[in-house]
């Protein structure tokens, strides 16, 4: 009897565009980037104490059905670019993680630039509300990937969506702020800024559809 000495190949690019278009959403997915922000950490409980804190996070690893073929790829990255890019927490920060890094990790640093030109529906989950100092820290990690995403839309993008969810209500003034509802809302404010600066490149695009809820003091 004879055995076979290599296994079959299946026939991938024989079946039907339309098939084939199912099987690329069925197996791609953004990544959860908020799930990778929270592994990051330091290099040792020793830096930690330093000055410059070095952070270390896994690499990025690219689906394996993007790296078969350049048809297979051609076809399937249109499948990813239709699906929303969420985005819950911001990365690591002197601001939201001051007991570990003096710099921040920049956003870039997950996702390139080249991908996030090519995004077409972004969708930015901005919790803001004043619940402790933590929270304020939270509100100022947000700078940094805010202006990231600016300048790299700012040059190029294929934007077609863009959605803020969320809001931000000030701390009742009947019983007087704290000194920390101060510095927050004086962080969120200046967040609310530069937002307001993507949303004036949208209005230029005529592409961005944004949904905010802002509640003045």
């Amino acid at each position: 009897m004879l055995v076979p000495t290599s296994k079959a190949v299946f026939p991938f690019l024989k079946l039907p565009r339309e098939l084939r278009n199912s099987i690329y959403a069925y197996a791609l997915e953004w990544p959860d980037y908020s799930r990778k922000f929270g592994d990051v950490r330091s290099w040792s409980s020793y830096e930690v104490r330093c000055r410059n804190v070095t952070p270390v996070f896994e690499a990025m690893v690219t689906p394996t059905v993007l790296l078969l073929n350049h048809q297979i790829t051609s076809e399937a990255l249109p499948i990813l670019y239709a699906k929303s890019f969420i985005l819950t927490s911001p990365p690591p920060s002197q601001e939201n993680y001051p007991q570990n890094f003096i710099n921040p990790v920049l956003l870039t640093e997950f996702i390139s630039k080249s991908t996030i030109r090519r995004m077409r529906f972004v969708i930015l989950h901005l919790d803001l509300g004043f619940c402790s100092k933590a929270m304020s820290r939270c509100a100022n990690g947000w700078k940094s990937p805010i202006d990231a995403l600016l300048g790299v839309w700012t040059e190029e993008n294929r934007l077609e969506s863009v959605r803020f969810e969320g809001g931000y209500e000030p701390p009742s003034k009947e019983f007087g702020w704290t000194f920390d509802h101060c510095m927050h809302h004086a962080v969120v404010t200046d967040l609310l800024r530069r937002v307001g600066v993507l949303l004036q490149l949208a209005t230029k695009l005529s592409l961005i559809i944004s949904r905010f809820k802002v509640i003045s003091p």
